[in-house]
């Protein structure tokens, strides 16, 4: 977690840096506000709160240092941040209560991909940076759009290595997912699905099961178990989920 946050601090700087280039003077106190979708309640909190903390590290950090230098002057960073719980239609009103009430030139978040989507309209619209820090639905960064910028892995790179160890070392033939029923679940069921099938799968059956489902409380109980799933005698599960921790794990 440590390691994590320190990464998401060191891009958060970067990224300040390079979008404070040219910036004109923000008055006497000479103050630039940023803008946060880190979510802290809903689906993948934990990630939105370590994605915050990091962000108030670098601002902290900057500033004690005396802030950033833009054209010879010095200026100090406010972090404006909105929790939009991972529900699309909250982060599009935080978006545009960031852009047009708090002028914000730059927007770090939000942290789950389906309000990153619905975001990434407004800000490539507005032309304001978007910086996503850990949403994964390969669509993000496939649509061409110009101003949004992701800083970790995607669906893919991230499905990759467990459906080799499946396929390779466990030598496994069929497989079944859950994950949730969103942008980031289906796109990482498409990514699973389509690496099962490549070609070290080749001369396998592929069975693939899948069951998505929505998170609706804080605190919700697990699925059913994974032998139900509609895959004919799964030897693998993948169990993808927004709470602390995935799971992959194979079935005897």
């Amino acid at each position: 977690m440590k390691r994590f946050s320190f990464l998401l601090t060191g891009c958060f700087c970067v990224f300040l840096t390079s979008c404070f280039l040219g910036l004109p003077e923000a008055g006497a106190q000479k103050i630039v506000k940023i803008g946060g979708l880190m979510n802290t309640s809903g689906g993948a909190a934990h990630i939105g709160r370590t994605s915050l903390n990091g962000a108030l590290l670098a601002v902290e950090e900057i500033n004690g240092r005396g802030g950033v230098t833009v054209g010879g002057e010095k200026y100090k960073i406010e972090l404006i941040n909105y929790d939009d719980k991972c529900v699309a239609k909250d982060s599009v009103s935080a978006a545009e209560r960031l852009i047009r009430s708090d002028k914000v030139p730059l927007i770090q978040g939000p942290i789950c991909s389906h309000c990153c989507l619905a975001v990434m309209e407004i800000t490539e619209k507005e032309k304001i940076p978007l910086l996503t820090p850990i949403a994964s639905s390969m669509k993000i960064t496939s649509l061409g759009y110009k101003y949004i910028f992701r800083t970790w892995s995607n669906a893919g790179i991230q499905t990759e290595t467990v459906t080799r160890f499946a396929a390779q070392d466990l030598k496994l033939k069929t497989a079944a997912y859950i994950g949730q029923n969103n942008a980031w679940g289906r796109s990482s069921f498409d990514e699973f699905k389509a690496r099962l099938e490549k070609s070290w799968w080749v001369n396998s059956t592929i069975k693939l099961g899948l069951r998505i489902f929505t998170l609706n409380s804080p605190k919700p109980r697990m699925p059913i178990p994974i032998l139900s799933i509609s895959a004919p005698r799964p030897r693998m599960g993948l169990c993808w989920l927004s709470r602390p921790g995935s799971w992959a794990l194979r079935l005897s």
